[in-house]
């Protein structure tokens, strides 16, 4: 419900706040969460992993403040320069104010981590709804008075919310109670979450650097376009792979590893009848889509949408390899798959740009099917994994797509013919169009795969029947 109320939110802001004043915020933003990241070692997974002691965790605490403390000075001293460099003039007055919720977030990173380890997930799954709830109210009430301004403070609003609920589940001896400083702990939780903070740097950077490039080459308002496009193409993996990645890991893990090929296979299949026709009938609305929710400023958004629709497949056909090697322990080779993602990204970006902005689209939709390939040869190199059966298994899953796509390429067409511009009558058409002919389609062509999930959802249904009230 979140997820529906952001992305509601953010089709509101468009229409107070300018594609390059999107472009600015967006590039302030980006500038703030890679400094952060940066200094960022993740010591809560130290804590989590090793069941730390509320002594480590204060040093982790000291250690990840002082940090932010460096963090926040340095980023609002560097703000022009960088504005400068990546081309966005205006960016360094929101600088300040990304830094300070970011900075107020850090505080609650080690309370939070104790919750998880010790398994307390509703409190902080409360809080971070409420704080995106929060977000989504400040940054649409506040757009009509003080413009981009208000992304700012939103975040700002959300960061004292989210915290704030944290602080209060989490038990304050757990992690704020005094204990002497040791650079023998501190070495022992750095020298252990050191690979992994080298992932999640390359994580940020493959997610959010390809903003900065934009900017660079193209200036803020194709930015704010740009960012604006790829947040929209994001959508089914946020609603769906980040989902799958948090349950695979664990059940891959649960299963004795000559069970755990098979099941990557079924996983693969199953998850691409769910996620090819979300991220291909986005791609194939994008037109509509544009005309219906965005004034003229953003709509050459449209193309930007249809290419960029491509990012959720790869994204979340990655989930299930991902969390096979992680099953495996393969965590120095998830490392290297993140920095790879990294280089293929920037150098994809620097090869397209100079054929113009839907070019460069092309060249981050490709980084990220190519990581997806990478990530099958490392489960082929590292555990024998064969690729060959998981591509077949795919292979009726992109003809019902196909098959849907023409579907609504023909409703357009159709619905054209008949005079009907482009609205939200005729979205909703051409959507119903596209579902009727992918759930024919796929009982058709790819019966066995829909018989499964038709099953799936019975028993869950049976489940929850079953289940007292």
């Amino acid at each position: 419900m979140t997820r529906f109320a952001g992305l509601a939110g953010t089709l509101l802001l468009t229409h107070f706040i300018a594609p390059h004043d999107l472009g600015e915020v967006a590039a302030a933003s980006v500038t703030v969460l890679t400094a952060n990241m940066m200094t960022q070692v993740r010591y809560g997974n130290y804590l989590i992993a090793k069941k730390g002691t509320p002594e480590e965790a204060f040093n982790a605490t000291v250690v990840h403040m002082g940090l932010g403390v460096l963090t926040a000075a340095v980023v609002i001293a560097l703000r022009e320069p960088i504005a400068q460099y990546v081309n966005s003039p205006n960016m360094g007055k929101y600088v300040p104010g990304f830094a300070i919720a970011g900075f107020i977030e850090r505080l609650g990173y080690i309370p939070e981590r104790t919750l998880t380890r010790d398994l307390k997930f509703r409190p902080m799954a409360l809080a971070r709804s409420a704080g995106e709830i929060t977000y989504t109210v400040s940054s649409v009430g506040l757009a009509p008075f003080i413009g981009a301004m208000a992304v700012v403070v939103a975040n700002i609003v959300r960061a004292v919310i989210l915290v704030g609920m944290t602080l209060r589940a989490a038990n304050f001896s757990d992690w704020a109670k005094r204990s002497p400083l040791k650079w023998s702990t501190i070495r022992a939780m750095t020298s252990y979450t050191a690979p992994g903070w080298l992932a999640g740097v390359a994580e940020l950077a493959a997610a959010k650097w390809d903003n900065m490039l934009v900017s660079k080459y193209f200036g803020p308002h194709q930015h704010g376009l740009y960012n604006l496009a790829y947040n929209l193409a994001d959508t089914p993996t946020g609603a769906v792979g980040e989902q799958v990645a948090d349950v695979l890991f664990p059940s891959f893990a649960k299963l004795d590893p000559e069970r755990r090929e098979p099941a990557l296979r079924r996983a693969m299949a199953l998850l691409g009848l769910v996620i090819f026709p979300l991220s291909v009938g986005l791609g194939a609305v994008a037109p509509t889509v544009t005309a219906t929710f965005f004034d003229e400023r953003w709509q050459e958004v449209a193309p930007m949408l249809a290419i960029l629709s491509v990012l959720s497949i790869a994204k979340t056909m990655a989930s299930p390899l991902v969390g096979f090697l992680q099953a495996q322990h393969r965590q120095r080779g998830i490392m290297v798959l993140s920095v790879l993602k990294v280089i293929v990204l920037l150098v994809a970006i620097r090869i397209f740009a100079p054929h113009g902005p839907l070019w460069t689209c092309v060249g981050v939709g490709a980084t990220f099917v190519l990581d997806t390939y990478l990530c099958l040869l490392f489960v082929r190199v590292l555990d024998g994994v064969k690729i060959l059966p998981i591509l077949v298994g795919l292979i009726p899953v992109v003809i019902t797509s196909v098959i849907m796509f023409a579907g609504v390429y023909g409703a357009q067409l159709g619905l054209r013919q008949l005079g009907l511009r482009p609205g939200l009558l005729s979205l909703l058409l051409e959507v119903v169009a596209g579902g009727a002919v992918y759930v024919g389609a796929a009982f058709v062509v790819a019966r066995p795969l829909a018989m499964d999930i038709v099953e799936q959802l019975m028993k869950i249904i049976r489940r929850r029947r079953a289940s007292p009230s």
